[in-house]
């Protein structure tokens, strides 16, 4: 039996996710700076010319690349909590498919800071890079807001900006990890996030203040 031919959208939307995957090769054998828009095509098997009438350059298709990662790594993350089931399990086994997936590819995280470093200095370009940057931040935020929820606790900031929180603390054990990876333990961030879920779980404890009061009167 013959194949359907592909609708016009169809047939733009395989070249897309073509190049998207060829670019994605690309960027991590050669580095952003040092790959080439040529090389890029060459490897997808179209033309330049196929790649700029889907994307504007190399930037626009980094962050292509990028949105695709992080999106993957947000469902591998929730779907790694899922599996745990039991609640305490979870931040150690969210936290374990974090550094696995750096063992995996070494070079995506040298490559994210090479963009990263170049991005930020470009206004456009740095607000087109957080959309896609924001995206394991927002999933981390919901992991821990739906943890709350079956604690029964209250958090004392917004979910999503221990999101941040979090995911800064992951990228900066990647950071360390990658200059010395003897000195970086695989279950550093597992444990790290244990111990903190459990203090949000034992509540508050005394203020500075109620704590300097008790020491008087202790003294007294």
């Amino acid at each position: 039996m013959n194949e359907r031919p592909l609708t016009r959208a169809e047939s733009k939307a395989r070249t897309r996710a073509r190049l998207v995957a060829a670019a994605r090769k690309v960027f991590l054998r050669r580095g952003f700076h040092a790959a080439s828009i040529e090389t890029i095509a060459e490897e997808a098997g179209y033309t330049i010319g196929a790649l700029y009438s889907n994307f504007d350059g190399k930037s626009d298709l980094f962050v292509a690349v990028f949105e695709q990662y992080q999106a993957d790594r947000a469902r591998e993350m929730e779907a790694a909590v899922a599996a745990a089931g039991a609640r305490e399990e979870q931040p150690s086994e969210a936290a374990a498919q974090w550094m696995e997936k750096l063992a995996a590819e070494p070079g995506w995280f040298p490559l994210f800071m090479e963009f990263w470093a170049y991005a930020v200095r470009d206004e456009e370009l740095r607000q087109q890079f957080a959309i896609p940057f924001g995206a394991v931040r927002v999933a981390v935020g919901r992991l821990v807001e739906r943890h709350a929820r079956e604690a029964g606790i209250e958090l004392p900031l917004p979910a999503e900006q221990i999101g941040t929180a979090i995911k800064a603390l992951g990228n900066g054990i990647a950071l360390e990890r990658i200059a010395d990876p003897d000195g970086v333990p695989d279950s550093l961030l597992g444990d790290f996030l244990t111990i903190f879920l459990r203090g949000l779980e034992a509540g508050p404890g005394p203020s500075l203040s109620e704590a300097g009061q008790d020491d008087v009167q202790a003294a007294g």
